[in-house]
């Protein structure tokens, strides 16, 4: 079937020991208007391997490249280039489609024709195994307060695996490439700001945590820093009233990276990028949990 619905992509860096869980969770979604395409970015485990085992017990039921180690946003893109699914959904070879994922997703797009983002719900599932259910986000239907909700009052939870973007919203922007952290950042507050989106009743996938994520890594967050905001604020993207929301960002954004440095015992980056948020607005000293780990940061 060349006409698909979906195209779901898998990218894959060195998680050969999850990597069969995502592929064949997605394999096993009723309907044929669906592919998938996984794409092994310089993995050094055994995903090369797994893959042609998976290639050998699913023939034919799904594709698969290995290329040089890019980082997730150019391994996303590659996706969009070597795919045709009207809608595209990225699932962490970490995670897993839930049973009933694509059903959802149909009948939300059904339902809403000319839809430009569907957003499900998803299991959260931490290292022991507590499956935690988190419902998706109301979504409002004005593009300032979305992008409010998303970026700032955190109203909005976004999980790639739960997404499905139409693929002509990455005809004007992709993944930011010189990214290798925080990439979904811009991708989603642009589509918020400029596409129709609606909510899927049903989780869509399983997120698992862990503590070797890139969702934790610090060395990538301290090197990207704010200069996301940058990107988040491109004035061709989020023009006009979205700019008002830039410094309140950016002072989260600062918040974020001090307890981030401060879990991970960095004293000294914590306290930078604490100071840098005060300069930006005093109010930060109002709150007590980024002060007590500034102070403790001290000792």
């Amino acid at each position: 079937m060349d006409n698909f619905l979906f195209s779901v992509v898998i990218p894959a860096y060195n998680y050969a020991h999850t990597l069969r869980r995502a592929v064949e969770s997605v394999l096993q979604q009723p309907g044929e208007d669906y592919e998938l395409l996984v794409v092994n970015d310089g993995s050094t485990d055994d995903t090369e391997r797994l893959l042609a085992e998976l290639d050998k017990e699913y023939e034919n039921r799904f594709r698969s490249v290995t290329r040089t180690n890019k980082g997730p946003a150019a391994t996303r893109n590659y996706g969009v280039d070597h795919t045709s699914g009207k809608y595209l959904i990225f699932l962490d070879a970490d995670d897993a489609f839930c049973k009933d994922a694509l059903s959802f997703l149909r009948s939300t797009i059904k339902n809403n024709p000319g839809l430009g983002m569907a957003v499900g719900g998803h299991v959260s599932v931490d290292s022991k195994g507590q499956q935690t259910f988190i419902p998706h986000s109301p979504i409002p239907g004005e593009p300032l307060e979305r992008v409010m909700h998303y970026l700032l009052d955190k109203k909005i939870t976004l999980s790639n695996g739960s997404v499905a973007m139409r693929r002509d919203v990455f005809s004007r922007y992709r993944y930011p490439e010189k990214f290798r952290n925080s990439e979904d950042l811009s991708m989603f507050a642009y589509v918020l700001a400029n596409y129709s989106v609606a909510c899927v009743d049903g989780p869509i996938s399983y997120v698992h945590k862990h503590s070797d994520s890139l969702r934790h890594n610090v060395k990538l967050a301290k090197s990207i820093g704010i200069k996301i905001v940058d990107e988040v604020f491109d004035i061709n993207r989020l023009p006009g009233n979205f700019q008002s929301l830039r410094e309140k960002f950016a002072t989260q954004r600062l918040l974020s990276l001090t307890r981030t440095c401060y879990l991970a015992g960095d004293k000294t980056a914590c306290r930078d990028f604490f100071w840098q948020a005060f300069r930006r607005d005093w109010r930060v000293l109002l709150s007590w949990s980024y002060c007590r780990k500034f102070l403790r940061s001290l000792l």
